[in-house]
């Protein structure tokens, strides 16, 4: 079974990234008939702080993602509803200018994104945000997150729908 959250328990991964976040990868389940904001799968969002990404279940199931570089922040707000009767695997791989979302292994949608990818500054929360109060706790299940500091291939991705080697470089 996937981890249910609440304000008090969101898992605190504690690593900085030495290099930009260049792909993020989770399996969750958001119940159809939900129609608010589910909240934060995995990010370091803490408030105005410098260097921050965040991705979280947005309202009707859509998936967002924040970017924010000395202060240039810009939010892609996938139009895809992820909305399922079971877990689905979520990934957003970032390119120089481009944010492509996966569901299930299978691209579902691309997105114009610019500026300097965020290089982290604090460390990773799993099913919340930094902020005090942790009003964005996940209200899903979340079974796993997986970050990578490169660009994880379309054939990488499909794979890692059923298996993620935890040996993998740049995990």
């Amino acid at each position: 079974d996937g981890k249910t959250f609440t304000a008090e328990n969101a898992e605190f991964i504690g690593d900085v990234l030495a290099r930009p976040l260049k792909t993020i990868e989770a399996i969750i389940h958001v119940p159809k008939g939900v129609n608010d904001r589910v909240g934060t799968i995995v990010g370091n969002y803490g408030g105005n702080d410098n260097a921050q990404i965040n991705l979280e279940v947005y309202e009707i199931g859509q998936i967002r993602l924040f970017l924010s570089e000395n202060g240039i922040k810009q939010t892609v707000l996938f139009s895809k509803d992820i909305r399922s009767d079971g877990p689905v695997h979520v990934a957003v791989t970032l390119a120089d200018s481009v944010a492509t979302l996966y569901i299930n292994g299978k691209v579902a949608e691309t997105a114009q994104i610019s500026g300097a990818l965020p290089t982290a500054t604090k460390g990773f929360v799993v099913g919340g945000d930094n902020r005090q109060g942790n009003e964005q706790y996940f209200k899903g299940a979340i079974y796993s997150v997986s970050l990578f500091d490169h660009i994880r291939s379309a054939e990488q991705i499909r794979q890692d729908v059923f298996f993620v080697d935890q040996k993998t470089d740049g995990l």
